[in-house]
């Protein structure tokens, strides 16, 4: 079995050959946790190696057990790898990053590998784990490691959490109710630059991963009368307004069309910014690219605002390309209830 220093010295090497790692937004809050699942997955790979060569009995179980996660979960060190090669360090920053995370981890080596018992417990926890029975933080970071080039494939995963919001400013009995990534979390929704009473964010979410800079965002604008209907052929009178009003910052349309939310005639629409937004205050960036989407009901127009930072205006078509798959996928969860038309 290789020493712990000829690992190190090979995961170094492996992660200075992997290149240019996938898009990721390197903040402080997600670096930790990015460090803690390469940690994680190179003991656990580890400990499976060991107990497979030391006990022959248990070697079906230890491999059945590595196949369903690495099934669940396709290609998570590789991919880990590659992100942290990407993290705007020195070698030898990024080199005592991974001599904490193995330092952290690697004690539960030995004791996962003591005996043949000991064996079967470990095929039985990476078992679990593919199942989903792991820390919250730490399924989520997996999550969007695993996921981060194609975020909207996490939907059609086993791991997604079902939202449903009925509270806020005229909802007259109304509920809301879509399906996310299990990967994004509730944050608090950030406020516009300017106060706005009619704009009333009811729900917010970023992903828990590399790319939390990019957000979801739940508004309600209340209205007193009735809105125009969506029309067939031509925008509604409010479209514009709205959009403006959810994005809270200047941005230039690129398209538009209806949709039905469950039943609802909709409209949305995809935009592009050029200043940062008050949702993405960290950005490195000067460019947004989004979609609203938005429903009237009765008392109020829901508004469905996804956005995501690009580095630059040629970027940000990348960007969309990206992230569209996974907008149009929640935006075809949302429903309303309880509500008239």
């Amino acid at each position: 079995m290789p020493s712990r220093a000829t690992m190190r010295w090979c995961l170094t090497a492996l992660l200075a050959w992997s290149g240019h790692a996938l898009a990721w937004d390197y903040t402080p809050g997600a670096i930790p946790g990015l460090i803690s699942v390469l940690g994680f997955l190179t003991v656990q790979s580890q400990a499976l190696d060991r107990a497979i060569q030391r006990f022959p009995g248990q070697r079906e179980e230890l491999i059945r057990a590595r196949t369903q996660f690495d099934n669940t979960f396709p290609q998570a060190l590789a991919r880990t790898r590659r992100l942290i090669a990407g993290i705007p360090l020195s070698d030898d920053e990024r080199q005592l990053l991974i001599e904490r995370a193995l330092d952290l981890h690697q004690p539960s080596v030995g004791v996962a590998t003591q005996t043949a018992e000991t064996a079967h417990s470990l095929a039985e926890r990476v078992v679990a784990r593919a199942q989903g029975s792991q820390d919250r933080a730490t399924l989520q970071t997996l999550l969007a490691v695993v996921y981060d080039d194609r975020p909207a494939d996490e939907l059609s995963s086993r791991f997604t959490q079902a939202v449903t919001l009925s509270d806020w400013p005229n909802a007259r009995g109304a509920s809301v109710n879509l399906r996310l990534p299990f990967s994004w979390e509730r944050v608090p929704p950030t406020p516009p630059r300017k106060p706005d009473p009619a704009r009333v964010a009811i729900g917010a979410w970023a992903n828990q991963g590399g790319s939390g800079l990019s957000r979801m965002e739940l508004i309600v604008r209340p209205a007193e009368g009735d809105l125009e209907a969506v029309p067939d052929s031509r925008e509604p009178r409010w479209m514009r307004d709205a959009v403006k009003q959810a994005v809270a910052g200047p941005c230039r349309l690129l398209g538009w069309g209806t949709q039905s939310f469950g039943g609802r005639s909709g409209v949305w629409t995809s935009y592009i910014g050029e200043s940062p937004g008050p949702h993405v205050p960290r950005a490195t960036g000067s460019t947004l690219v989004g979609r609203v989407f938005m429903i009237p009901t009765d008392g109020a127009l829901l508004m469905l605002h996804m956005q995501s930072p690009a580095t630059s205006p040629e970027q940000a078509s990348a960007v969309r390309l990206r992230y569209e798959p996974l907008w149009n996928a929640v935006a075809a969860s949302l429903s309303v209830s309880g509500a008239k038309p």
